[in-house]
């Protein structure tokens, strides 16, 4: 039997049209337990860098959610837990941003400050993916959260 590639998952589920949020969550979502339904919903408003505001890359934010259900903080009188949790985030989001030299949407996609798109999506074409870097960056993201999970 092949071994599960949260990564392939991710790129696949973008090219279905999935925002970078979703595709990430999505991916990672049978290795913690929550189903890709629920994975879909909770992801919905993550992409785009936050509803296409162009923030923080819904890729990271899916691969946090993921690793959050794995090993999140659920006491919240438990500071120790609560710090490594934010110790783990912030290592994770580093691995990120060395890799690609940001955690902005607006930045990975090479955008100037104060341009936004429009609330519509480009048509998904071969075009479209070709443009974008996201499909590596959701790969990427993906597999993190898997290592971070499987660690």
């Amino acid at each position: 039997m092949e071994a599960y590639d949260a990564g392939s998952a991710a790129r696949s589920n973008f090219y279905e049209g999935y925002n970078c949020s979703q595709s990430v969550y999505m991916a990672l979502a049978p290795l913690v337990g929550v189903d890709r339904e629920s994975a879909a919903r909770t992801a919905a408003f993550l992409g785009g860098g936050v509803c296409r505001t162009r923030n923080i890359c819904g890729a990271v934010l899916g691969m946090l959610m993921a690793c959050g259900d794995e090993e999140g903080n659920t006491d919240g009188a438990d500071q120790e837990r609560k710090g490594q949790n934010y110790a783990d985030g912030q290592t994770l989001m580093e691995r990120f941003s060395h890799r690609f030299g940001s955690l902005q949407c607006r930045d990975l996609l090479g955008l100037e400050p104060g341009i936004n798109e429009e609330t519509h999506p480009a048509p998904r074409t071969e075009e479209y993916y070709k443009s974008r870097p996201c499909p590596d960056i959701i790969e990427f993201a993906a597999r993190l959260g898997q290592e971070f999970i499987g660690r």
